[in-house]
C-alpha cells in the first residue's frame, strides 16, 4: 500500500531524492553525495535543501526519526548542522502549534509530545516541559482513552518530575505548576489503567472497540459524512464509522453521498493516510468490520452495488482482506488472538461481498475480482507453505492450516469455493476475442 512522497530534485538533473510523508511508512534511507572531494555548488546547495527536509520530518517525528551525516562538511557554507538547543526549539514550536490546534491528538502524535518530554526534561527546558504537559493534561486535545496505552516508562517519566525538587532551570513557579500538572496527567494514567483492570472477559471487547467514551455523535448526516471525510484520526473515522452502520438507511441520493464518502476512507486507509497497524482498531480489525458493515449495507440495492462494483470499492475492500489474514495470523503466532477480534468477521463480510458480485450481470467486474481471490489464496497459503528454496517443496496440507487456525482454515475452504465459481462464471462468459487476447497475452510472456 502506498503513500503520499516528497519528491526533490536538483535543477541540473541527477538522481531524484524520495522518502515518505506518512510516518507509518517511514524506514531507514541512505543518501549519499557524489564521491568528489569539493563536489559542485549546485550539488552543496541540493544536499543541504534534502537535510534541511529531514530535518524538518525529525522535528515532527522526533521519535521516530533519528539522522546521521558523514561528510556533509564538504558541502559548506550552505550546510549547517543543528544544535540540540534549535532541535529543541523547533520540536517545542511543533508542541506549541499543535496546542493551538482544536483537533484531538492522535496515538502517533501523542508518542511524540512523551519523547519531547523527555528530550526537555534531560535539557532542564522548562517552557518545553510546561507546554508538553500542557498538552497532556487538556482533556479537550487528550481524552482519557488516549492513555490506554501509556508505558510504565511515561509513567516514571512523571513521577520524577513529582519527586524531584528544586529542578535546574525552573523557577518556583513553574516547578509548582509542571508538578501539578503531571499529577493531573498520573490521575489519567491512573483512570484508564484502573479501566483496563476491571470487567471480565466479554467487557474487553467494549472498552477496546467502543470510542464513545472519546468522541461526541455527529449532530446530523451531513455533519457526520463532512467529518468521515476530514478526519486522519483512524479511531476517530472507525468511531463515525459505527455511527454512520447504526443510521437507519436513507433515499438514494443520501446512500450515494455514503458511498463516495466510503470510497475516500477506503482509499485513504490503502494510501497509509491513517498510518500503521499499530492502533487498536486496526490490529484488531474494527475499523475493518465498520467499514465492511458499512458498504454490506449499502449493498442491499442493487443499483448502489453496480455502482460499488464501478468505483473500484470491492476490490479495495479485497485489499484490507489479505491484510485482515496477515494481521489474524500474526495475532495467532505471538498467541494474542482474543474473541473479541473483528478481524474473521470483517472477512467473512467481504468474502459475502465477492459472492454477491458473482453473476452474468456483473461479469465485466469479475476478470479484476478473480486476480484479487487468487492473491487472498496464495496469501492464505504462504502460512502453511512458506516456498523456500527446496529440492522438492512440502506438500500443501489445508489439516495443517486447520491446526494453526479454524478460522483461517474456514476461510481458505471458501475461496477456494469462491475462485471455482468466478473461473467458471468468466469462462462460460468470456467471449473467443477476449480468450484469444488472454492466449496470446500468456504466450507473449512466454508462460
Amino acid at each position: 500500500m502506498g503513500g503520499k512522497l516528497l519528491v526533490i530534485e536538483a535543477l541540473s538533473g541527477g538522481e531524484p531524492v524520495t522518502f515518505p510523508l506518512t510516518v507509518g511508512l517511514l524506514h531507514t534511507m541512505h543518501f549519499k553525495v557524489a564521491q568528489d572531494s569539493n563536489p559542485p555548488d549546485d550539488v552543496k546547495q541540493f544536499a543541504s535543501v534534502v537535510w534541511e527536509c529531514l530535518q524538518i520530518l525529525r522535528e515532527n517525528y522526533p521519535s521516530r526519526i533519528d539522522l546521521a551525516e558523514e561528510g556533509l562538511d564538504r558541502c559548506s557554507p550552505y550546510f549547517t548542522d543543528l544544535s540540540k538547543t534549535e532541535l529543541m526549539r523547533r520540536e517545542v514550536s511543533c508542541i506549541a502549534s499543535r496546542k493551538d490546534d482544536p483537533a484531538l491528538v492522535t496515538s502517533e502524535e501523542i508518542a511524540e509530545v512523551w519523547f519531547v518530554l523527555y528530550t526537555a526534561l534531560k535539557l532542564h527546558d522548562a517552557r518545553a516541559v510546561l507546554l508538553c504537559l500542557q498538552l497532556l493534561a487538556d482533556p479537550k486535545h487528550c481524552p482519557t482513552s488516549l492513555f490506554r496505552t501509556v508505558r510504565q516508562s511515561e509513567r516514571n517519566l512523571l513521577e520524577t518530575l513529582l519527586e524531584d525538587t528544586g529542578v535546574v532551570g525552573f523557577s518556583v513557579k513553574v516547578e509548582e505548576e509542571c508538578k501539578s500538572l503531571a499529577r493531573e496527567v498520573l490521575e489519567m494514567c491512573g483512570k484508564e489503567g484502573d479501566s483496563r483492570s476491571l470487567g471480565s472477559e466479554g467487557d474487553l471487547s467494549q472498552r477496546l472497540f467502543t470510542q464513545s467514551g472519546s468522541y461526541d455523535p455527529p449532530s446530523s448526516l451531513r455533519a457526520l459524512v463532512f467529518q468521515l471525510n476530514e478526519t486522519v484520526c483512524v479511531e476517530r473515522a472507525t468511531f463515525l464509522l459505527e455511527c454512520l452502520t447504526a443510521t437507519p438507511s436513507s433515499d438514494p441520493s443520501q446512500a450515494s453521498i455514503w458511498l463516495e464518502s466510503l470510497s475516500s476512507v477506503l482509499h485513504k486507509y490503502c494510501e497509509g493516510v491513517y498510518g500503521s497497524e499499530d492502533h487498536d482498531v486496526i490490529k484488531y480489525g474494527l475499523f475493518q468490520y465498520e467499514m465492511g458493515l458499512c458498504i454490506a449495507k449499502l449493498a442491499g440495492s442493487p443499483e448502489l452495488f453496480v455502482t460499488i462494483l464501478s468505483m473500484g470499492v470491492l476490490l479495495r475492500l479485497m485489499e484490507i482482506a489479505e491484510e485482515a489474514c496477515l494481521l489474524a495470523h500474526r495475532l495467532i503466532v505471538e498467541k494474542a488472538e482474543t474473541p473479541e477480534s473483528r478481524l474473521f468477521d470483517f472477512l467473512q463480510t467481504a468474502l459475502s461481498l465477492c459472492e454477491l458480485s458473482i453473476s452474468a450481470a456483473f461479469y465485466k467486474h469479475l476478470r479484476p475480482l478473480l486476480d484479487c481471490l487468487y492473491k487472498l489464496d496464495s496469501r492464505l497459503l504462504s502460512f502453511i507453505d512458506p516456498g523456500d528454496d527446496r529440492d522438492l517443496p512440502a506438500p500443501t496440507d489445508p489439516e495443517e492450516l486447520k491446526a494453526l487456525s479454524p478460522h483461517l482454515s474456514t476461510a481458505r475452504e471458501r475461496v477456494r469455493t469462491l475462485l471455482t465459481r468466478v473461473e467458471a462464471l468468466t469462462e462460460y462468459q468470456e467471449s473467443y476475442e477476449e480468450k484469444y487476447k488472454r492466449l496470446f497475452a500468456r504466450l507473449a510472456k512466454g508462460e
